[in-house]
Protein backbone atom coordinates (compact mmCIF):
# COMPACT_ATOMS: atom_id res chain seq x y z
CA UNK A 1 0.00 0.00 0.00
CA UNK A 2 0.91 3.41 -0.52
CA UNK A 3 2.15 5.41 2.43
CA UNK A 4 2.22 1.78 4.68
CA UNK A 5 4.30 3.80 7.71
CA UNK A 6 3.24 6.82 8.95
CA UNK A 7 5.76 9.26 9.60
CA UNK A 8 5.94 9.05 13.19
CA UNK A 9 6.60 5.73 12.89
CA UNK A 10 9.27 6.04 9.84
CA UNK A 11 11.18 8.11 12.90
CA UNK A 12 10.79 5.06 15.25
CA UNK A 13 12.00 2.82 12.71
CA UNK A 14 14.80 5.46 11.76
CA UNK A 15 15.97 6.11 15.45
CA UNK A 16 15.93 1.69 15.92
CA UNK A 17 17.74 1.63 12.07
CA UNK A 18 15.64 -0.57 10.16
CA UNK A 19 15.91 0.21 6.71
CA UNK A 20 12.47 0.31 5.13
CA UNK A 21 11.74 -0.57 1.66
CA UNK A 22 10.09 2.57 -0.25
CA UNK A 23 6.33 1.80 -1.20
CA UNK A 24 7.40 4.05 -4.44
CA UNK A 25 9.28 1.25 -5.57
CA UNK A 26 7.42 -1.54 -4.04
CA UNK A 27 4.70 -0.73 -5.75
CA UNK A 28 6.52 0.04 -9.16
CA UNK A 29 5.98 -3.61 -10.27
CA UNK A 30 2.40 -3.58 -11.09
CA UNK A 31 2.36 -1.11 -13.15
CA UNK A 32 6.07 -1.77 -14.59
CA UNK A 33 4.53 -5.01 -16.04
CA UNK A 34 1.57 -3.81 -17.17
CA UNK A 35 3.73 -1.08 -19.35
CA UNK A 36 5.32 -3.69 -20.80
CA UNK A 37 2.34 -6.07 -21.76
CA UNK A 38 0.31 -2.54 -22.89
CA UNK A 39 3.41 -1.43 -25.20
CA UNK A 40 3.21 -5.37 -26.34
CA UNK A 41 0.08 -5.32 -27.68
CA UNK A 42 0.18 -2.01 -29.82
CA UNK A 43 3.09 -3.34 -31.73
CA UNK A 44 1.66 -6.64 -31.55
CA UNK A 45 4.52 -8.11 -30.39
CA UNK A 46 4.12 -11.09 -28.27
CA UNK A 47 6.34 -10.62 -24.98
CA UNK A 48 6.24 -14.18 -22.65
CA UNK A 49 6.22 -13.90 -19.14
CA UNK A 50 9.56 -14.67 -18.23
CA UNK A 51 10.54 -11.89 -20.76
CA UNK A 52 8.10 -9.25 -18.66
CA UNK A 53 9.46 -10.64 -15.30
CA UNK A 54 13.01 -9.98 -16.10
CA UNK A 55 12.54 -6.47 -17.26
CA UNK A 56 10.40 -5.54 -14.24
CA UNK A 57 13.21 -6.82 -11.83
CA UNK A 58 15.74 -5.11 -14.06
CA UNK A 59 13.87 -1.49 -13.62
CA UNK A 60 13.23 -2.14 -9.95
CA UNK A 61 16.71 -3.70 -9.06
CA UNK A 62 17.97 -0.55 -11.41
CA UNK A 63 16.02 1.86 -8.93
CA UNK A 64 16.51 0.90 -5.91
CA UNK A 65 20.05 0.96 -6.53
CA UNK A 66 19.83 4.73 -7.68
CA UNK A 67 18.16 5.44 -4.92
CA UNK A 68 20.83 3.81 -2.21
CA UNK A 69 22.99 5.96 -4.07
CA UNK A 70 21.26 9.19 -3.93
CA UNK A 71 20.41 7.86 0.28
CA UNK A 72 24.08 7.28 0.65
CA UNK A 73 24.95 10.55 -0.83
CA UNK A 74 22.83 13.01 0.19
CA UNK A 75 22.20 10.82 4.12
CA UNK A 76 19.03 10.87 3.94
CA UNK A 77 16.32 7.56 4.28
CA UNK A 78 15.80 5.36 1.22
CA UNK A 79 12.02 6.83 1.00
CA UNK A 80 12.69 9.99 0.81
CA UNK A 81 15.73 9.25 -1.82
CA UNK A 82 13.46 7.50 -3.69
CA UNK A 83 11.10 10.19 -3.93
CA UNK A 84 13.52 12.60 -4.56
CA UNK A 85 14.92 10.93 -7.47
CA UNK A 86 11.37 10.21 -8.81
CA UNK A 87 10.64 13.98 -9.50
CA UNK A 88 14.28 14.48 -10.31
CA UNK A 89 13.32 11.85 -13.35
CA UNK A 90 10.44 13.87 -14.26
CA UNK A 91 11.37 17.21 -14.24
CA UNK A 92 14.18 15.96 -16.33
CA UNK A 93 11.60 14.45 -18.73
CA UNK A 94 9.68 17.75 -18.38
CA UNK A 95 12.91 19.39 -19.43
CA UNK A 96 13.74 17.14 -22.40
CA UNK A 97 9.77 17.46 -23.63
CA UNK A 98 10.68 21.30 -23.96
CA UNK A 99 7.64 21.96 -21.32
CA UNK A 100 10.24 23.88 -18.76
CA UNK A 101 11.29 26.18 -21.19
CA UNK A 102 11.04 29.42 -19.34
CA UNK A 103 10.65 30.10 -15.60
CA UNK A 104 7.92 31.51 -14.72
CA UNK A 105 7.57 34.17 -11.25
CA UNK A 106 5.03 35.87 -9.75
Amino acid sequence: ANMPVTPAGMEILEEKKVEVFPDILANAGGVIGSMAEYSSSLSSRQRDVKWVLDYVKDLIEESADAALDVAKSEKINLTEAAIQLAVMRVHKAMRERGWLTTIHSE
